[in-house]
């Protein structure tokens, strides 16, 4: 509301008065309008009724009825019959109650109920003489009326030889910039960071130069060495760079940005810092905030087309240059149609150089501004930091909700930042008073303070992703525009899909309808535009990129222009760029987000599933199993299809033809669907047989993911990998027989009884058996033993070995399933593992001496790479490493270690009531293979150490060996 005082007495003439009448159309209020308008005008009062005001034909109709509304003084509301259904009528008193403009009532018609706006005003009523009516009218106006606009402070400053006239236009335009649709823009503004730099250009400062800045750079090869000599400012708030303008000799800026970067919203925010300023200061320049994308026709010079967005401020623009209290804020150059640039660009220049004006800004798109050649200092735009993004997002919606909104926009800050992991590494680095460089160190601080010691391994992880992610919310939530969006949406879809499709529909509705408005016929059609994009993703995604940064997608985000796809035309360059799609770096094109780019790629692999196109050509046969970046994609894609079950089962389906680890993977993320058995029979059928022939599959890591996959997908049915029909272990025995004499550390051992050892090391499936039998809560299994709580394993496939187990969980394991098969099952003792491992002769190897690829361990050089997984494996996937037939015993060299029985000094110990070292065999996935030899023993190892290098296998027959190993003499087996 304007800041007036109310007089006390009351006013003796309408004179000098704004008067809006709102009526309904039609019927008696109709009449009445009419005759009080006269009456009004009469007694010299400056009413405006939309059939005047407005003539016939105008399309911008709706902007007048408003403008009119926020420059007047008093208002007279009509109230027929016809007011309760008129709409307009309506948002005419609501607008005018919102503004605090006094109204007056006249009721023609008694039965007429007051409008809800109106309740609590006592309304004129008309009578049959009407005369009489209309002068009570008059009285009740003048009783309720404010001081003009017209006479506020007229006395002073007449003094200070401002007409009168001309301070009751200002005063009408400062308070439509203050309490009208920019009026929000104060209490959601945050400090937009931006860096100047200063024009090369001689045109800067002089007016007129004999020859041409650009012709003398170019002409002596200096063009792009001329920009390296500009030293830039940096500001922390664009608003200090306009206050700082006036006290310049060179009072022009040009404020440049990408699209939805600010540009706008910072102009507005400035035009209203000055507005306040000058309605109480009569002698304080005047904000003509000017939007230069109406200025569409050609024949309109500038300076009447200024004077046009002014209203009746218009006429005053001479005398308010003069007075050097012009601020000339022209938002949107790039808005002028192509075809008229160059020509209005001198009309800016010239009226930009006149020295009476307070300062001149304009605001273009970066990328248009060298079209226009204006010698202006440059104050560019800086993306949002992520603390400026959660202020702005506390001032919506404390806006929006008041008080309590902060705890929402808290919330959505920490969705769009990477959820409640990213929250809780920020707070770790706050209690080590690291929060101030939580969004912008390069790496954890070590030292002033000391962050690395005060997280996690998890809080780490966290920031990492924080940080550098290229997919993350907060490279979108950088863009004002975008992030205006996100605060709006009641909930921020999870569905990647459909939130970037959202993005996609906003930006080209934008960007056509601007088009339109400065019509400029270059605008492509939706479905071409997205076609073309999509063609780009694809070329994008098939790049491998320079530098990945540790994101290991396999995808490129940047292509050079030779290589851009023939859809791809300037037009459509410039289009998406200025709907903030597209950027262009030099010669490189690249989406302005990475999720941009994998959703429109995703459409390209829901059209190929339809069978237009085999997966193969997304996940080529010769490295399918390497990340490509088409597995994000792919997720993307399975998310668009939320809710049609079938389209992801086709989905799946497809691309496990080429990727069965990929397919799993989209399965799990699609909400694990049940598939027909008839896909399952036929995924078995294709990958079981591949999974453990390396003649036919060579790469142990393309046998891994066949086998993460089907453990994943429950199509891994070998014996001895998961469980019986009963629910217990399904545990594939081998017999080893005796007793024979074999090779026993360095000795000859005279031989053992017969026992039997499981064929693969126990698996999670089968060590989850235990943990759902309700194993860790009953005592039985854990007598002379210390009960853990089970730790969750690093990888858990049900076919991979389960790691994180110590000796008492094993000990414990074997106990339970004695009881529940009648067996005696244990834990192999260092003899018995060492002789299924090495066989009589002592074997260096189970298999004999060393070959590459025969195991999962670490690799010796980088031509084993391919043999080297980095994690562990589903069980039996190197059958090549196995014992001889008929023995066959896998995974005794890599994988995972296991834990033997006894401890290392004791080759014979049933008990396990003890806590000495125990002794683990055998190697594991992160060691090179020397410790994965047969004969290796990795000694002094607490049993309740468990590590996701660590797991178990078990025996079946008694442990007990009474016989002493022999000295092995001559026969001793050099390694």
């Amino acid at each position: 509301m304007a800041n007036r005082k109310r007089i006390v007495t009351v006013i003796d003439s309408l004179k000098h008065y704004r008067i809006f009448v709102s009526y309904p159309r039609g019927g008696k209020a109709h009449t009445w309008a009419e005759a009080v308008q006269a009456f009004l005008q009469n007694e010299h009062a400056r009413v405006w009724r939309d059939e005047t005001g407005v003539q016939e034909g105008d399309s911008d109709w709706v902007a007048q009825i408003d403008s009119a509304l926020r420059a007047s003084d008093l208002l007279v509301a009509i109230v027929g019959l016809e007011s309760e259904i008129c709409r307009w009528q309506t948002r005419e008193l609501i607008t005018a109650d919102k503004h605090g403009t006094p109204i007056v009532a006249l009721r023609v018609d008694d039965r007429a109920p007051m409008p809800f706006v109106l309740r609590e005003k006592q309304p004129v009523e008309a009578r049959p003489d009407k005369p009489a009516t209309l002068k009570a009218l008059c009285d009740a106006l003048k009783r309720a009326a404010l001081p003009p606009a017209a006479v506020l402070g007229a006395s002073s400053v007449e003094r200070n030889g401002i007409p009168a006239g001309q301070r009751d236009a200002e005063i009408v335009w400062l308070n439509n910039l203050l309490h009208g649709d920019l009026s929000a823009r104060v209490d959601l503004y945050v400090p937009l960071e931006a860096i100047e730099c200063s024009s090369t250009r001689a045109e800067r400062a002089l007016k007129k130069v004999r020859i041409p800045t650009d012709a003398v750079l170019k002409a002596f090869g200096v063009v792009d060495a001329a920009d390296t000599t500009i030293e830039p400012k940096s500001y922390s708030d664009v608003l200090d760079a306009y206050r700082d303008l006036g006290h310049r000799k060179i009072r022009r800026l040009a404020v440049l940005g990408e699209p939805g970067a600010g540009k706008s919203f910072s102009l507005e925010r400035i035009a209203l810092a000055y507005a306040e300023r000058a309605r109480n200061d009569a002698h304080a320049p005047i904000p003509l905030l000017v939007p230069l994308g109406l200025w569409t026709r050609d024949d309109e010079p500038l300076k009447a087309f200024i004077a046009r967005q002014l209203e009746d401020l218009g006429r005053f623009l001479p005398p308010l240059t003069d007075q050097r209290r012009a601020v000339l804020l022209l938002d949107a150059i790039n808005e002028i149609p192509p075809g008229q640039r160059r020509h209005k660009a001198a009309q800016i220049l010239t009226l930009a150089q006149d020295e009476r004006l307070a300062s001149v800004v304009i605001s273009c798109r970066e990328k248009d501004f060298a079209e226009f050649t204006l010698p202006f200092d440059t104050l560019t735009l800086q993306p949002l930091s992520p603390p400026r993004v959660h202020d702005f997002l506390r001032r919506y919606y404390v806006m929006q909700r008041g008080p309590v909104g902060i705890e929402a926009a808290d919330a959505r800050f920490w969705l769009i930042a990477g959820g409640e992991d990213v929250r809780d590494a920020w707070e770790a680095w706050r209690e080590a008073s690291a929060e101030a460089v939580f969004w912008t160190a390069e790496e954890i601080p070590r030292e002033q303070p000391n962050v690395l010691t005060r997280t996690s391994w998890q809080q780490d992880q966290a920031w990492q992703r924080a940080r550098f992610d290229t997919r993350s919310l907060l490279r979108l939530a950088a863009n004002p525009y975008l992030l205006y969006i996100m605060a709006q949406l009641p909930v921020l879809p999870t569905n990647r899909a459909q939130l970037f499709q959202g993005f996609l529909d906003i930006l080209y509705d934008r960007e056509r309808e601007a088009h339109e408005d400065r019509h400029d016929p270059r605008a492509p059609d939706r479905e071409p535009w997205l076609s073309a994009l999509t063609a780009l993703a694809e070329a994008l995604q098939r790049l491998t990129p320079a530098s990945s940064n540790g994101d290991e997608t396999g995808a490129g985000t940047s292509l050079p222009r030779a290589e851009w796809p023939g859809m791809i035309d300037q037009a459509l360059v410039d289009f998406s760029r200025d709907a903030s799609v597209l950027e262009l770096r030099g010669s490189e094109l690249r989406f302005t987000h990475q999720l941009l780019q994998e959703y429109l790629a995703s459409r390209l692999l829901l059209d190929a599933s339809q069978g237009r196109r085999p997966a193969a050509d997304f996940w080529p046969a010769e490295r399918w199993w390497e990340r490509s970046g088409w597995e994000v994609v792919a997720e993307i894609a399975a998310e668009s299809c939320a809710g049609d079950t079938t389209a992801q089962i086709r989905l799946i389906a497809w691309i496990a033809e080429a990727n069965p680890e990929a397919a799993e993977q989209i399965w799990r993320h699609a909400g694990a669907p049940a598939l027909p058995a008839t896909l399952r029979a036929h995924l078995a059928a294709r990958w079981m047989p591949l999974m453990t022939d390396p003649a036919r599959v060579p790469q142990a890591r393309a046998r891994a993911a066949i086998g993460r996959a089907m453990g994943r997908l429950g199509l891994d049915r070998r014996p001895g990998v998961g469980l019986r029909a009963d629910g217990l272990p399904d545990i594939d025995w081998v017999k080893i027989s005796g007793p024979q004499p074999f090779i026993y550390q360095d000795a000859r051992h005279p031989g053992l009884p017969s026992f039997e050892i499981a064929r693969y090391p126990i698996t999670h499936a089968q060590f989850q058996a235990f943990i759902d039998a309700g194993g860790y809560k009953d005592e039985r299994w854990w007598q002379g033993l210390e009960i853990p709580e089970p730790w969750e394993p690093t990888w858990d496939e049900p076919n991979s070995p389960r790691e994180k187990v110590s000796w008492y969980e094993a000990m414990a394991f074997c106990r339970w399933l004695s009881a529940a098969t009648g067996d005696e099952i244990s834990l192999p003792t260092q003899v018995q593992w060492e002789r299924a491992a090495r066989g009589c002769e002592g074997r260096e190897y189970p298999w004999g001496t060393f070959e590459s690829g025969h195991m999962n361990c670490s690799v010796y050089s980088d031509d084993d790479a391919e043999a080297d997984i980095g994690r562990t494996s589903a069980v039996g996937l190197f059958p090549q490493g196995a014992t001889p037939l008929p023995e066959n015993v896998c995974d005794l060299s890599g994988n995972v270690w296991e834990w033997c029985l006894d401890p290392y000094h004791q080759s014979v110990e049933t008990g396990g009531s003890n806590n000495g070292s125990r002794v683990l065999r055998g190697g594991a996935w992160g060691n090179d293979p020397d410790f994965c030899r047969a004969a290796g023993r990795y000694f002094s190892l607490a049993p309740v150490n468990r590590g996701d290098n660590i797991g178990f296998r078990v025996c079946r027959g008694s442990p007990i060996d009474p016989r002493d190993a022999a000295p092995l003499g001559a026969d001793t087996l050099s390694r």
